[in-house]
């Protein structure tokens, strides 16, 4: 299969994403090694090997990891402090996992709105932070997620002393803080307006558009034409045109936004992109309205909403010949990967089929999302086999358990006959043969794997050792042929009688 690698490694990289790290390690190992087989261009092995790093990392090994980024350096210069960056965190990571857990857990509560748990959890961190390694760049990101947890508190006393230190005290990164900072100003100088926008937020966030409309509408009430060119009035400006644009006023929304980019730089880009967005809402009607709330809802892992929304888009196309509308194909692709992200390939794999035949939207992707499915269906349908296996051995159901690792072995032959998952399943094939007495086939198995995969030599070859002392113990002794026994002597002297 064509691209194979990069299929695998976008695999992992979603194990990854799953915090699933034992299996993304697992995936990045095999890409890497079909990499090998289909010379990869250097840049794309690179990030596979890049991955694997970072895994390993997490895994707690350290010695592999930190070899990997070593390599990494060498091997492309161009991108030195990148790698370096992640080598200089693997002595942190030995010392200094639980206050670097604490940091991840205080960003998690930040981002779900739980600013008392976030501001604790970052107060730990920074108290229960090694000396040794407090000048240290993630040392500086926890202040500054504890600076931005005090700013949405309203401490801003705090927050603002909490910038201005990481100013004088993280040189490189000054422009960062120093937006922080402008906004804790912004923030004192107009409170009741900066309120009034976060509501309007949340708001627009639960689908609250007429109380969000509301809220922003009197957030703008707060500026006059002398105080109105700063960053938090465009904000709100911004905030009420995409209001606007999902309430369907378009007018109102369009004018907000040419507003924007006559005046707000910083702005620009984004609100040429929402005004483009606004014309072909218009002229494409309900389909890609609701098209863009499934993608929202894809983003966020929502498989199941976002299959519903691009169904009930392809249904409100009211064309006679739907898939002559513009958005057709893209909302199927939409709705095939949908299916195949939640794991529903059965139902993903026809869509796919007929965008392949038909042509006409992003070929190249479609390919890719069709490959990805296959590698998705093999690897998943082998590797349900091999746990439903190990399930039956644990109970010492061992003819049936060595049934599931051979049908197993028979999906993932000749393709992937080179990876470890494949060694792993003809392992646990050996192992039934070893726990039905079939020795023979367990030792040959056995020495299979000490030639096939190198990596593990010494384990197979302790099973190996085990095998066969319990092979010869379980053959009944045999005497050489021509060999007679000893007769048993007796004492054939009388006890003589005493007199």
């Amino acid at each position: 299969m064509k691209n194979e690698a990069i299929l695998l490694n976008q695999l992992g990289v979603e194990l990854y994403q799953l915090n699933r790290f034992e299996q993304a390690c697992q995936i990045f190992e095999e890409a890497l090694l079909i990499a090998d087989q289909e010379k990869l261009p250097s840049r794309q092995y690179l990030d596979i090997q890049l991955n694997l790093a970072n895994s390993l990392q997490i895994l707690g090994q350290y010695d592999k990891a930190q070899d990997l980024y070593k390599h990494l350096i060498e091997r492309d210069p161009s991108n030195e402090e990148r790698y370096q960056s992640e080598l200089d965190n693997v002595p942190l990571r030995k010392v200094a996992n639980p206050v670097l857990d604490m940091n991840k857990k205080g960003v998690g509560y930040f981002l779900n709105s739980k600013l008392n748990a976030a501001y604790q959890m970052f107060h730990h961190a920074l108290t229960d932070w090694p000396e040794e390694y407090k000048n240290h760049r993630i040392y500086y990101d926890v202040q500054f997620n504890l600076a931005n947890c005090q700013s949405t508190q309203w401490k801003l006393e705090d927050a603002e002393k909490s910038y201005q230190s990481l100013m004088e005290i993280d040189i490189n990164r000054k422009n960062r803080y120093q937006l922080g900072l402008k906004y804790v100003h912004i923030m004192q100088d107009f409170p009741k307006a900066f309120r009034l926008n976060k509501a309007g937020q949340e708001l627009f966030n639960a689908k609250k558009y007429d109380l969000a409309e509301k809220s922003f509408q009197q957030a703008m009430d707060h500026f006059s034409s002398e105080t109105n060119n700063n960053p938090l009035y465009y904000d709100i400006c911004f905030n009420l045109a995409n209001t606007f644009q999902l309430k369907g006023k378009y007018k109102e929304a369009l004018f907000l936004y040419e507003e924007i980019v006559s005046q707000d730089s910083n702005r620009r880009l984004q609100c040429q992109a929402e005004i483009e967005k606004l014309n072909r809402r218009k002229s494409l009607g309900k389909a890609l309205e609701l098209n863009e709330i499934g993608f929202e809802l894809f983003q966020k892992s929502q498989y199941l909403a976002s299959q519903f929304c691009f169904q009930d888009a392809l249904e409100s196309i009211s064309f006679s010949e739907p898939e002559s509308h513009p958005m057709y194909f893209d909302i199927l692709l939409n709705l095939a990967n949908a299916f195949q992200a939640s794991g529903q390939y059965l139902e993903a794999k026809p869509l796919y089929e007929k965008l392949l035949t038909q042509g006409k939207t992003q070929p190249h992707t479609v390919q890719f999302e069709w490959d990805l499915l296959q590698i998705r269906m093999k690897h998943g349908i082998a590797i349900d086999l091999n746990q439903a296996g190990l399930e039956l051995f644990a109970d010492q159901e061992y003819e049936k358990a060595l049934g599931l690792f051979k049908k197993a072995l028979a999906i993932l032959s000749p393709n992937y006959s080179k990876l470890p998952f494949y060694f792993d399943v003809e392992l646990n094939v050996a192992n039934s043969h070893q726990q039905l007495e079939q020795f023979q086939n367990a030792i040959e198995l056995y020495e299979k794997l000490i030639q096939e995969d190198p990596g593990r030599k010494a384990r197979y070859q302790i099973e190996l050792a085990n095998l066969r002392t319990r092979f010869r113990s379980s053959r009944p002794q045999q005497r050489p042929k021509g060999s007679q026994a000893k007769p048993k002597r007796h004492n054939s002297k009388k006890k003589r009688s005493r007199k």
